[in-house]
């Protein structure tokens, strides 16, 4: 399906709560900013509960905290610490709009806790990568518009790809290098491959989501 054939789902069905999830640059902000914009959804941005509920109350690392939270690993506080959280701005938001809520989250279990008790009604949006060029273009965009200030919000493996000289070079001359280019490709093929394991695991644990092809 396309996001504006969700879009028009949502117009008609009006959810009180929606949940969308997928990797990095596949159009989960956008989609939810037009959900504000469109319909007066209150967003819950996913990102900014990690960060004020366990990244600044624990002092953590904040690559390693998305880890943790996002792939339900140790320490469990912190994943118990952002599930608490999660709920209580949903509920507080709920009383006055819907919500839709917005982040990457890798694991059923977090989902299901999360979504739980008076939450379980709710509708679940993948946003899943097809086309590589697309996406790949998609993600040097946010590499371009974000690298000289460190404000891409791309994902810890991501910089595993990118050379720190290749990077310096970039933020000297704004100019993509062929290696750039080669690493942000290779990424995009890896983060594919991994969205396309996660639909599936989510496919298992839920009977109906809602797929966005990209």
């Amino acid at each position: 399906m396309t996001a504006d054939e969700i879009l028009e789902i949502i117009k008609n069905k009006k959810p009180k709560l929606v949940y969308i999830s997928g990797k990095t640059s596949t159009g989960k902000s956008t989609f939810s900013k037009n959900l504000k914009d469109l319909y007066g959804y209150s967003i819950v941005d996913l990102g900014e509960v990690v960060f004020k509920s366990v990244i600044e109350v624990f002092s953590s690392d904040p690559s390693e905290t998305f880890i943790t939270v996002y792939r339900d690993t140790e320490p469990k506080e912190y994943v118990d610490t952002f599930i608490k959280a999660t709920r209580d701005a949903i509920l507080s938001k709920l009383n006055f709009s819907p919500v839709v809520v917005e982040g990457a989250i890798a694991k059923s279990r977090i989902i299901n806790e999360i979504f739980s008790g008076e939450l379980k009604n709710f509708m679940f949006i993948y946003f899943h990568p097809v086309n590589h060029d697309k996406y790949a273009q998609r993600i040097k965009q946010r590499f371009i518009d974000g690298a000289e200030n460190n404000t891409t919000d791309l994902p810890k493996l991501f910089w595993f790809f990118i050379d720190q000289s290749d990077l310096e070079k970039f933020i000297k001359t704004k100019i993509l290098s062929k290696e750039l280019n080669g690493a942000i490709d290779q990424y995009a093929d890896i983060s594919m491959e991994e969205s396309k394991e996660r639909l599936k695991h989510f496919q298992k644990n839920f009977s109906e989501i809602n797929i966005i092809e990209i």
